[in-house]
């Protein structure tokens, strides 16, 4: 089994050799080489569309205001007329108390995570890690 494997890899190594061999010859691509071009290409382009959906995804999921949906569920005052007119968790803990903004504060940390953590289980890089975290947080604070 081992010799197999070695002979495996021989047989690779030595076809990755030859390809290299033709390219520095000028020779033209084989119909192979240029499916696998056209096809790493593709995987490349779906990769950034994904990238690009999760950012645009973590902005969206960010969007959502957790204050004015807790306080609905509640029954309490639009955070964004009552208090301070900042719909965050300082000003439901001034209308509803600690309760409904133990609920606003974990629903906002949910927010950032979230994406976060889908992306870091997709295995996507860290400028993509980076970037989903940073949308996520921008919308926060908007």
């Amino acid at each position: 089994m081992l010799a197999g494997r070695i002979l495996d890899r021989d047989a690779a190594l030595l076809s990755h050799r030859r390809r290299i061999a033709a390219v520095q010859m000028g020779c033209p691509p084989s119909n192979r080489q240029r499916v696998e071009a056209d096809f790493r290409l593709r995987t490349e382009i779906r990769s950034s569309m994904l990238d690009f959906a999760l950012v645009i995804a973590a902005y969206l999921l960010g969007s959502i205001s957790s204050a004015v949906i807790v306080c609905r569920m509640a029954g309490l005052p639009d955070p964004r007329t009552q208090g301070s007119n900042n719909p965050g968790a300082t000003n439901v803990l001034r209308i509803g108390g600690r309760k409904a903004a133990a609920v606003t504060l974990l629903g906002d940390s949910i927010k950032g995570l979230l994406p976060v953590v889908v992306c870091h289980l997709l295995d996507r890089s860290v400028g993509v890690l980076a970037l989903v975290g940073m949308a996520a947080f921008l919308c926060l604070r908007s």
